[in-house]
């Protein structure tokens, strides 16, 4: 007994997907999600950077306070 793409598909609420396009959207998401945790770490890296700048600043303010 054969079962057409939409009896093997993927359903999302009342969307049915074959396997094929349900794949591609999970390898898709899978990309987004590395992307948006790579921009995450980005924000991060540039974050500690700022306070960094910041703390040795105000150490200097403090060092050169008479």
């Amino acid at each position: 007994m054969s079962m057409n793409w939409q009896e093997k598909g993927v359903r999302f609420g009342n969307i049915v997907l074959s396997e094929d396009d349900s794949r591609a959207l999970v390898m898709a998401l899978v990309k987004e999600v590395r992307h948006i945790s790579w921009l995450m770490e980005e924000i991060l890296d540039v974050e500690s950077g700022i306070k960094d700048v910041l703390s040795e600043k105000a150490q200097r303010l403090w060092s050169s306070s008479p």
